[in-house]
């Protein structure tokens, strides 16, 4: 993947994301996704912009449409996004400063001359989530829409493959 000059913004980035099914819009603790508002669609993500609030229907209707149990990280699956971190950093010329793995979430702190922080955290999170389709299959033997890859890993129980 090459960086378009309409790209380069750089700088330094707090990446973080959260494991599939952990977090789902309408969650108790807040969340932020598209909701529609006044006939299109609305993400409450800006410093000091209240986020969304528990919403009971949305929840279930989000838990509902979920493909596969959610994904808990192992010390395992945390080495694997440690060398995609590394992967990604070495092929895309990004500086890595700190990252935390959690079972259910991730954290990363990097900084690019050539992109911002929504095309930093696509790369990061794609190679990793690749990698550990790759390396681990899917969750549970399910297919791969369930867990880590989205549909991009290449394994052999893919969805997309069909």
């Amino acid at each position: 993947m090459k960086i378009t000059a309409r790209e380069k913004r750089g700088g330094t980035n707090l990446l973080t994301w959260t494991t599939y099914g952990s977090w789902v819009r309408g969650d108790e603790r807040g969340f932020v996704g598209r909701l529609p508002e006044k006939g299109k669609a609305s993400v409450h993500n800006f410093p000091d912009e209240p986020y969304d609030g528990d919403e009971p229907e949305r929840r279930a209707a989000s838990t509902a449409r979920q493909k596969g149990a959610a994904i808990r990280l192992t010390r395992d699956h945390a080495d694997t996004c440690i060398a995609a971190f590394r992967e990604v950093a070495h092929k895309h010329g990004v500086a890595v400063h700190a990252a935390a793995e959690m079972t259910t979430r991730v954290h990363l702190v990097a900084s690019s001359d050539g992109a911002d922080g929504a095309r930093l955290l696509n790369l990061f999170r794609g190679v990793s989530s690749r990698r550990l389709g790759q390396g681990f299959g899917p969750p549970g033997g399910g297919a791969c829409a369930a867990g880590f890859c989205r549909d991009r890993c290449g394994a052999v129980q893919c969805r997309t493959k069909q």
